[in-house]
């Protein structure tokens, strides 16, 4: 069955016969049809990937105003984190 949108974009893409086996018994098994599977796990790709170049954004901004962290700083706080955690253990048992 054919949907007419007309807020939408026709594209032709390559899939894997794998993929398009798993995509056909998804659809199947959720009684959706495969342009709805589709445009949503793009939805989820772009969000995840658009998520990612942020946090890749906001951290070179951090390294370019200095807010940065020494190695031994690092070390330091996760030998702490090792040890507190080791106590609390420690104290329950």
């Amino acid at each position: 069955m054919s949907h007419a949108r007309t807020d939408t974009d026709t594209f032709n893409i390559h899939i894997p016969e794998p993929e398009r086996a798993r995509l056909a018994t998804l659809a199947e098994s959720t009684g959706r049809s495969n342009d709805d599977l589709i445009t949503e796990a793009l939805k989820r790709y772009l969000d995840d990937e658009e998520q990612q170049i942020a946090r890749i954004q906001e951290g070179i901004a951090d390294v370019d105003a200095g807010r940065v962290y020494s190695e031994a700083d690092v070390v330091a706080e996760m030998r702490q984190t090792v040890a507190d955690a080791r106590e609390r253990r420690a104290t329950v048992v």
